[in-house]
């Protein structure tokens, strides 16, 4: 805000942090992890389908309303698409990572099964571009 960036808190939950940073940002006018009538916009018990995935190089992209994937070659991220399906998501991840001999989603024969893991990140509300 001003130019500044605002500390939000830190969060066990991805999900909580998004909501947090949407609670802030809606009367600001900023663009939301979860407008009003989407699956988990604070108002809604089902799933959550925002922020993480429980695949590894797939997360929810609120502003396309769909599951991007990507994954980090030498030190850079390769945007691999954005999908309707969380599922189709990973197994484009897992079509670039196997050759690479990274682990997988959704392992077959002598390949590696992926953990996806999750940070408690710090959430700041920057200024848009």
């Amino acid at each position: 805000m001003d130019g500044k960036c605002t500390y939000l808190g830190r969060f066990d939950r991805e999900v909580d942090a998004a909501l947090k940073y949407d609670e802030v940002a809606a009367p600001l006018g900023r663009s939301l992890n979860f407008p009003l009538g989407s699956p988990h916009d604070g108002t809604s018990s089902g799933r959550i389908k925002g922020g993480t995935s429980k695949y590894k190089g797939v997360s929810w992209h609120a502003k396309v309303q769909g599951w991007t994937t990507d994954i980090y070659l030498h030190g850079r991220r390769k945007y691999l698409g954005t999908f309707d399906d969380e599922e189709e998501a990973a197994r484009k991840y897992d079509e670039v990572a196997a050759p690479l001999g990274r682990s997988l989603n959704f392992a077959g024969e002598g390949q590696r099964q992926s953990k996806k893991r999750f940070r408690n990140r710090p959430v700041a509300l920057g200024v848009e571009d």
